[in-house]
């Protein structure tokens, strides 16, 4: 991969968890005198820019996902919903919870708490309505479009010893 990779049309990719990893592995090329040129270092969410097409949105930011899950929280609040109250006042730890399990592929409202099930109904209608999906949904979309596509890497590493 590394010697031939500025020769391919399409690039060859290296898929890492942190930006941190990917300035290692260029450290470690560079250090035992290896180009990496032609050679794009991307995280999951990179990744995801690079697969996604033209016509299909990207993933809203976390930070407007987090916002939404926020105002269905502030509308599901009548003054007496303490659910309602902990989402409106640190939203994180109802939105980490929601895009995990999206992420595994499960239903928050079979497998959450049912104190919180008005909130994350209110937040999922949010999400269709401004035409958002959360990560694991797009990715899935991506998924299955795949086998129709042409080959978008000439090259795709996902481990490095």
């Amino acid at each position: 991969m590394l010697p031939d990779s500025w020769k391919h049309e399409l690039p060859s990719v290296v898929v890492v968890p942190t930006r941190g990893h990917a300035h290692a592995l260029k450290e470690r090329l560079l250090r035992d005198g290896l180009s990496h040129l032609g050679i794009q270092f991307v995280t999951p969410a990179g990744l995801r820019d690079l697969l996604r097409e033209e016509r299909v949105p990207a993933v809203p930011l976390r930070e407007h996902l987090r916002l939404l899950l926020a105002i269905a929280a502030e509308q599901e609040n009548d003054g007496d919903n303490l659910s309602a109250k902990a989402v409106v006042r640190a939203p994180d730890h109802l939105f980490r919870a929601i895009e995990r399990l999206d992420t595994a592929g499960w239903n928050f409202e079979n497998v959450g708490p049912s104190s919180f099930l008005p909130i994350v109904r209110r937040f999922i209608e949010q999400l269709e309505a401004c035409e958002f999906s959360l990560p694991g949904q797009h990715d899935r979309e991506l998924a299955a479009r795949s086998p129709t596509r042409a080959p978008v890497f000439a090259n795709l590493l996902t481990e490095f010893r």
